[in-house]
């Protein structure tokens, strides 16, 4: 038999850019800035975690006009102390407060540098705190000097966007550049993810990643560079810059005190790396004016080499629950012994004394069922009873393409777990529904374009579905598979005629044979077989749409754009 074009296929292979809640608007001043009053799950390396904001548009679960009584802290920073990566009961700024009696408001915005924080506070918009927590990562250098960043939006598409900027003039004053800042930037064009790589290279490819990994584990300490050079010349030009934005932070916070305190990035965690950026802020100090500096870094290089791996993500860097909880404690010490705050409790642990994450709740009682069909794939949940939670979503309700048949519904398992407030790892169990089964595609009485679509959709779920779900969600429980009698409407469904990708044309090359099996056992092992195949051809395209590769694809796009300014700088220099 020669199947037929695949008919029921219009949307693009891999699946779709998971399209999280949008919690980030313009902001002509900043750049950009939280939107007021969202409640979001943000797909993310861990499963998920959820971005809660107050109605003055700031990462809070308080009002800032109307806080809680007591001692009360500013937190300024950017992602590091904005908590991306937890929810946010889970930063250090809530626990700093619980550890010492007193109110921490999180003002910090990701994607901000301590420029864009003094803007924050010389806007006159902040309340009056009684101390200022200016928590600045110590990456700032190169993102002061800046003049644009890099973002993804919820479509999946990159932009470089132009962001507010200082330039330190000859007379030492601070000229503000780049403002008002336009909504729009200019779009970034990735080159496409290759949809069939060789079974073979893949896993040539992963066993060289897995040695590059621990290649780097045991000697990157010796054979990279040290990270931050910008700290070795104090004179240099980076610290210049940064000292002008903290004299002038320091100017425009009048007489409330400044704890500034720099936050370590995880090669500083991983490599011991001698944190020279700590001694740079220390020089800027001034103890008797209101202007102090903090060092977490120091206690959390003191814990155990596999608790400093359990500070932070490792994809993206920022700071785990555990890491969060190490740096609250060592804040908490290094306020009291500077005596920032009332010393009205015991002294607490240091951060090396408490390495592990908080307790993970019990697992809920709800299961996740993911499933496709012909003409669509969905997703939907179910509790211990087996009754309906919620609706039930469709993929193409966020595809206006369509989805082709065993495409996993990773939207529409967003959008459920999103609605029930489910990050994903406490899922009790993960049900994968499908039409297909050997049975099925024995059926002579199908016609031949539906039995090549059910065979084409089910060897796209049988292997990769529950890995990629698993990754998606972070989860570890159950996977069970299930099938569903395919309906008559799908089979009877009007075909869309499209063209054949790369994707497409690799099934039907490998798809007649398989269908043209003597038997269902013989059927059954070649089915597995190709799709096996499949996992392995695909998994590079697959894992391009996942969220959790953002900021590897932001990490790309910065070197590419620094190797074709630095060509042309070089090319203009020799014309």
């Amino acid at each position: 038999m020669q199947p037929a074009l695949f008919p029921h296929h219009p949307a693009p292979f891999p699946h779709r850019f998971v399209p999280s809640g949008r919690q980030i608007r313009h902001d002509p001043a900043l750049g950009h800035a939280f939107l007021p009053q969202v409640h979001t799950r943000v797909p993310h390396e861990h499963g998920a975690y959820f971005t809660v904001t107050n109605r003055e548009g700031f990462r809070e679960d308080h009002d800032l006009a109307t806080p809680p009584p007591g001692l009360r802290v500013l937190c300024y920073g950017d992602s590091y102390a904005a908590g991306d990566g937890v929810d946010n009961a889970e930063r250090f700024t809530p626990r700093l407060g619980e550890l010492l009696g007193i109110t921490v408001s999180n003002v910090a915005v990701p994607g901000h540098g301590p420029d864009q924080n003094l803007l924050q506070l010389e806007s006159g918009a902040m309340p009056r705190p009684d101390l200022i927590l200016w928590c600045i990562a110590v990456h700032t250098l190169e993102r002061i000097r800046s003049t644009s960043r890099i973002t993804i939006d919820r479509e999946g598409r990159m932009w470089r966007v132009t962001r507010p900027h200082f330039q330190l003039l000859p007379n030492g004053e601070l000229e503000l550049r780049g403002v008002p800042v336009p909504e729009h930037g200019e779009r970034l064009e990735e080159p496409a993810p290759t949809q069939i790589q060789g079974a073979l290279a893949t896993r040539v490819a992963d066993v060289l990643t897995g040695v590059r990994r621990r290649f780097v584990a045991r000697f990157g300490t010796w054979l990279k560079p040290p990270p931050d050079p910008e700290y070795d010349d104090p004179a240099g030009e980076p610290m210049q810059l940064l000292t002008a934005i903290v004299r002038r932070f320091h100017r425009a916070a009048a007489d409330v005190p400044i704890a500034i305190v720099p936050l370590p990035t995880a090669r500083y965690l991983v490599e011991s790396r001698q944190p020279l950026f700590q001694q740079r802020f220390e020089e800027l100090a001034d103890p008797t004016a209101g202007l102090h500096v903090l060092d977490v870094t120091h206690p959390l290089q003191h814990a155990s080499p596999a608790a400093r791996a359990g500070f932070h993500y490792r994809l993206d860097g920022h700071f785990t629950r555990s890491g969060h909880v190490a740096v609250a404690r060592a804040l908490a010490d290094q306020l009291l012994e500077h005596g920032l705050v009332p010393d009205s409790r015991a002294p607490v642990a240091s951060a090396a004394a408490t390495t592990a994450a908080p307790a993970a709740g019990e697992r809920s009682s709800i299961t996740l069922v993911a499933g496709w069909e012909l003409a669509d794939s969905f997703a939907e949940l179910r509790d211990s009873g087996g009754q309906l939670l919620g609706s039930r979503r469709r993929e193409s309700e966020f595809a206006t393409n369509g989805t082709r048949p065993g495409t996993l519904p990773l939207s529409a398992v967003h959008a459920v777990l999103e609605q029930a407030r489910i990050a994903g790892p406490e899922l009790v169990r993960i049900e994968l529904r499908s039409p297909c089964s050997g049975d099925a595609l024995l059926d002579t009485d199908l016609p031949d374009s539906t039995r090549v679509e059910l065979a084409a959709g089910h060897v796209r779920w049988r292997v990769a579905a529950a890995g990629d779900l698993r990754t998606f969600l972070a989860y570890e429980g159950p996977v069970v598979h299930a099938f569903e009698t395919l309906r008559a409407d799908d089979v009877d469904a009007s075909p869309v005629t499209t063209g054949a990708d790369e994707e497409l044309r690799w099934l039907q090359a490998r798809l007649p044979r398989v269908l043209a099996a003597p038997g269902p056992r013989t059927l059954e092992r070649r089915i597995e077989r190709l799709a096996r195949l499949w996992e392995l051809a695909t998994r590079t395209a697959r894992e391009t749409m996942l969220p959790t590769t953002a900021p590897l694809r932001r990490g790309r796009m910065a070197r590419q754009l620094q190797a074709a300014a630095s060509s042309e700088h070089d090319g203009d220099r020799q014309s």
